[in-house]
């Protein structure tokens, strides 16, 4: 029997839950109203949580939840592949003797230790800024306001007037 690697277990438990989680409701109305008066902000929150772009999947923002998952793919791989780097540069370091070569391994662990952590804290602004979306998300969801200017045929004649003052 084949064994089965573990990422390749992970991306289809991730495509899984992203296909069973976008699937909309497609019924009569009264579904789609009920539906939307059960949107929580707190379950797009933890969702936006647990997988990336899964919160903004729940508010139905596809082209944002493409880009925030795809953003948090990349920041995470980048991150492990640092740390990766960092981690073999360290050891090459700690068991080197010369002194040049042993400065320029430390250079080079030196470098891939700022890269790691510079992308760690741009994953944690990107995930904050993931939940705090999907949570603003769900909360607007049933804000419908028309807020196009009514323009009126009779109402030809407005003028805008400007005043500026300057006082000494």
């Amino acid at each position: 029997m084949k064994k089965i690697s573990k990422k390749y277990l992970i991306a289809v438990l991730l495509g899984i839950l992203i296909l069973t989680s976008s699937v909309s409701l497609s019924a009569q109305d009264s579904v789609v109203i009920e539906k939307r008066k059960n949107h929580s902000p707190t379950g797009a929150l933890l969702r936006s949580l647990a997988v990336p772009g899964w919160g903004q999947l729940y508010n139905d923002k596809y082209i944002k939840a493409g880009i925030i998952a795809g953003l948090e793919t990349f920041l995470i791989y980048q991150t492990a592949y640092y740390w990766e780097r960092s981690s073999t540069y360290e050891d090459l370091y700690t068991a080197d003797t010369n002194d040049v070569s042993r400065n320029n391994k430390f250079l080079q662990y030196d470098r891939y230790r700022d890269l790691r952590n510079q992308h760690i804290w741009l994953l944690g602004i990107t995930v904050f800024y993931s939940i705090f979306d999907a949570y603003v998300d769900a909360h607007l969801k049933n804000f419908d306001v028309d807020i196009t200017p009514d323009f009126d045929d009779e109402r030809q004649d407005l003028t805008l007037w400007l005043n500026i003052s300057i006082n000494y």
